[in-house]
């Protein structure tokens, strides 16, 4: 019965939180596939929550998806340096438009690392657990460079969502946002958010962490606890690909 209860708040979920996302950046996602506007929530700021598997993102100097002249730093315009989403394990697209006067990179940097410390010479490697992940080379006029990336992060150690810093190597001070990794909320490998995953959802709701019915793969936020939080998470993602 309770495993019922769960799957059907679930769908019903799916209906009523088409406006609602857990996405918490602070600024404005950059273009992506299938965007749904997003009701406030507290502790959440971002106007939308997007399935996401690709972004195009403009590069300027004044700041990531800005304009010419257009000042973001340090506050600016919303959609300056967009917060951007992955989840771990899923390959995401990230197109960069160059868009002014001069070369740029895009490169992905762990979390709280400062823009103080970022340079154009610096290594990166996906195993780095203080520095660059991984980054394009460097583009400029009328160029495109497309960055591919699966996050590993964040693990099962219930400390919360992952996260990277994304910058230009070369303006690191103007050109810096965020990236929040999820776990992958298609538990059944599929490709699309389903009844599986729903039903692996509700086997495991109400558990946490150290309890034999909890399955960590289920706690998306990575809180150690499989709860409403999780369900709604993934009743916003139903029925669509990942």
């Amino acid at each position: 019965m309770k495993i019922t209860i769960v799957l059907i708040t679930i769908l019903l979920a799916g209906t009523f939180t088409v406006n609602f996302t857990f996405e918490r950046v602070n600024k404005a996602p950059a273009v992506a596939p299938n965007a749904k506007l997003a009701a406030k929530q507290p502790g959440i700021s971002s106007p939308l929550f997007v399935n996401l598997t690709a972004y195009t993102i403009n590069a300027f100097v004044e700041g990531w998806n800005s304009s010419a002249g257009v000042i973001c730093s340090p506050s600016g315009s919303a959609n300056c340096n967009p917060g951007l989403v992955m989840f771990r394990g899923v390959t995401t697209t990230i197109k960069a438009v160059w868009g002014d006067c001069c070369p740029h990179t895009f490169s992905l940097y762990t979390k709280g690392f400062p823009s103080t410390n970022v340079f154009s010479t610096d290594p990166c490697s996906t195993t780095t657990t203080n520095g660059c992940v991984a980054k394009t080379i460097q583009f400029g006029t009328g160029r495109t460079v497309t960055f591919l990336f699966a996050p590993n992060i964040p693990q099962d150690d219930f400390t919360g969502l992952g996260v990277y810093e994304y910058y230009c190597q070369i303006h690191p001070d103007t050109m810096h946002g965020k990236v929040i990794i999820y776990k992958n909320p298609n538990i059944s490998g599929t490709g699309v958010v389903n009844i599986l995953d729903a039903s692996a959802l509700a086997l495991s709701f109400d558990s946490t962490h150290g309890m034999t019915s909890f399955n960590a793969a289920a706690d998306f936020d990575n809180s150690g606890t499989v709860d409403i939080i999780d369900a709604s998470f993934l009743a916003n993602l139903f029925d669509r690909p990942i």
